[in-house]
């Protein structure tokens, strides 16, 4: 059977994501939670796992920096479907917890950042903890209520997603505590089978330009003037020089396509390092 791993306990967004994703292709798969996003990578390239579900974008924060850079250094993969889910979060605390008791907060650094705003309108000054998961928040928040740390008083809340509450037998101090109600995020599911084209896909790259003058502006220019859609365009530091920086983006179509293979190559001659990341279906939720 297939083994699809996402960044668990349970209860996170990558499961959240990772059930939809099943739900929607109507794949029978095993759903494997492993703790950071290198152990989820590591164990699909010793093919322990199949499939890999990780956040690559939020609506509001932006690109997950730390997928994006391992998915460019994959060999045996590429970006192969996406699933967008929107964001709600709730702040949950030990039953009988009020909000004017808490003063740490517990979650991932993503939703911490998400609901900063709000949680210091409904709390106060509180201290924010950052914990590799949603669902790790909550996981701490219970071990310290059986152990009957300090944090039993009620000090301690996390935010997450609602289902939290019912899985870790927590309650829901405040409800949509997200700073922006059209929060989402964009996930992508990593496997060795690339898709055929389906008329509404899109391809990403990952490329430096070559170091000449106007190298950059001669690829956006081969882009335009091809009448290929660039949906998304994103630089991050090489970690060596500065100045020197890898570019992201997204464009409409598939690389099977026949408006797009020729668009690819011509990047491709135009750089120094090009990746093709995946040509996938898009998700509009």
């Amino acid at each position: 059977m297939t083994r699809l791993g996402y960044l668990g306990p349970e209860g996170t967004f990558s499961h959240i994501a990772a059930k939809l994703y099943l739900s929607r292709c109507g794949l029978d798969a095993t759903l494997v939670p492993l703790g950071t996003f290198t152990e989820l990578l590591a164990e699909y390239s010793t093919s322990n796992i199949d499939l890999v579900i990780l956040p690559l974008e939020n609506s509001i924060e932006g690109e997950v920096t730390q997928v994006l850079d391992t998915v460019t250094q994959l060999e045996n993969g590429s970006i192969i479907d996406e699933v967008v889910v929107p964001i709600h979060h709730a702040l949950m605390g030990k039953p009988g917890t009020v909000l004017a008791d808490i003063h740490h907060v517990g979650s991932h650094p993503q939703p911490l950042a998400q609901c900063q705003n709000t949680i210091r309108d409904l709390c106060g000054t509180v201290v924010l903890r950052p914990y590799s998961s949603t669902a790790a928040a909550a996981k701490k928040l219970v071990a310290f209520i059986k152990s009957g740390d300090i944090y039993t008083d009620g000090d301690l809340a996390v935010i997450g997603h609602p289902n939290l509450a019912e899985i870790y037998g927590l309650t829901i101090l405040a409800d949509h505590v997200e700073d922006n109600s059209t929060n989402k995020t964009r996930f992508g599911v990593i496997g060795s089978v690339e898709p055929a084209p389906t008329g509404n896909d899109k391809t990403s790259l990952a490329f430096t330009a070559m170091d000449e003058p106007g190298a950059l502006s001669t690829i956006l220019t081969i882009v335009a003037e091809s009448g290929v859609n660039l949906s998304k365009i994103n630089s991050r530091p090489l970690k060596s020089e500065l100045g020197d920086y890898l570019f992201y983006i997204d464009l409409e179509g598939h690389s099977q396509d026949d408006s797009l293979g020729p668009v690819l190559e011509a990047i491709k001659s135009k750089s120094l390092f090009f990746k093709r990341l995946g040509s996938y279906p898009k998700d509009h939720p």
